[in-house]
């Protein structure tokens, strides 16, 4: 989850540490266990965090220490994990051991690896850096990589596989890709190309997808927000599989010898589930109408097992 386009909560047009705090219970709902933030410390803000200049400081913009704390405490209530993206494999350029670094002062001198420039170059009127880094993270949505009416059944399967089931914010109601104008470019180190999925969390249907009430915000909203959000899913019928993800989570969560993997045809609308317990399996089809349908199966399989 990166907190800068999750939740706004004092109307700067920012996400903040209580902005996500407020809506821990959205999480609970899921299933979620562990929460994974990028990171928050004192940034040049260049790169959604990873630029650190003060590991003993938090990014000003996402609020004090005290508000990090008492998100902290809160996610204890609910029995949640905070995991902070520790970066100590690279600093941002302002950093106090790089400036000195830079200046070959010891002990700093070692803390980064230098190399010699491959020259200079007369056009850009810099210097040619001595190897090429690549940036191989954040690509596109799963939604935007495959078809749209596709990506909640890629989710859902995922959560069949063995090991940690890590959902990138946004996924759980399949969020897409967005277009973002060269204005509204924050990826500076990426030249822009991981905009595009990063745009702001989209809660309901009202403006800025309810992330905050400022006109100007930090990135922009995809323009789909109105029938793709968080309480638009809440409320729709129990015919997609954004709405069953939840509770297929819940079940598998569970540990119990029945599973239920329910599947969803898109074109007919129909939900085509299997019921494995041991070695036996039951086929069967079903079009419920509204989520009870589904709830009074899910408990039944459950008390079964």
């Amino acid at each position: 989850m990166i907190p800068l386009i999750f939740k706004d909560s004092d109307g700067d047009g920012i996400g903040d540490f209580k902005g996500i705090t407020s809506k821990l219970d959205h999480f609970v709902d899921l299933g979620t266990e562990t929460i994974h933030m990028t990171p928050m410390f004192e940034t040049t803000a260049r790169d959604m965090g990873y630029d650190i200049t003060d590991y003993y400081k938090v990014d000003h913009r996402l609020g004090t220490m005290s508000d990090l704390e008492e998100l902290i405490s809160e996610m204890n209530k609910r029995n949640m994990k905070l995991v902070l993206d520790l970066v100590i494999n690279h600093s941002g350029h302002e950093h106090a051991w790089f400036q000195k670094s830079i200046d070959r002062i010891d002990p700093y001198t070692d803390f980064y690896v230098w190399k010699d420039s491959k020259g200079f170059d007369n056009e850009t009127n810099k210097e040619i850096p001595p190897n090429n880094w690549t940036q191989d993270h954040d690509r596109w949505r799963v939604g935007s990589r495959i078809l749209p009416e596709y990506g909640d059944i890629f989710t859902m399967i995922s959560m069949m596989l063995p090991g940690t089931v890590g959902v990138y914010y946004g996924q759980e109601i399949n969020m897409v890709n967005g277009f973002v104008t060269e204005e509204q470019i924050k990826d500076f180190s990426g030249e822009g190309l991981r905009d595009p999925n990063r745009l702001l969390m989209q809660w309901d249907d009202s403006m800025n997808a309810g992330f905050s009430t400022n006109v100007t915000t930090y990135s922009p909203v995809n323009s789909d927000y109105f029938q793709r959000n968080v309480e638009m899913q809440k409320i729709q019928p129990v015919e997609t599989t954004a709405s069953v993800r939840v509770n297929l989570t819940k079940i598998l969560k569970n540990g119990h010898d029945e599973i239920t993997i329910v599947a969803a045809s898109v074109n007919s609308g129909y939900m085509k589930g299997f019921n494995i317990e041991h070695e036996s399996r039951e086929e069967f089809y079903m079009r419920p109408s509204t989520s009870v349908v589904l709830e009074t199966y899910q408990t039944h399989t459950e008390d079964e097992g």
